[in-house]
């Protein structure tokens, strides 16, 4: 059975799967994908099938969400 993180730092450790970032977010994999593929999320592909987001880059993708919500509000 695989761990989830749980809403805290341990999140941010070591870079995520698709997967686990729209898991960590209560968001669609197929929106988590398509955010990579419109350039809004920046990942890793380290092969056809396998993508890795950075902590980093999720922070990153995270902090353009809110200030975004907060202009449009």
């Amino acid at each position: 059975m695989q761990k989830t993180a749980r809403k805290t730092n341990d999140f941010y450790e070591q870079p995520r799967t698709l997967e686990e970032v729209a898991q960590y977010f209560g968001l669609s994999s197929r929106f988590i994908r398509q955010q990579v593929y419109d350039g809004h999320l920046r990942a890793l592909k380290l092969s056809h099938t396998v993508v890795r987001i950075r902590p980093e880059d999720i922070r990153e993708w995270e902090e353009r969400a809110k200030t975004t919500k907060e202009t449009k509000s």
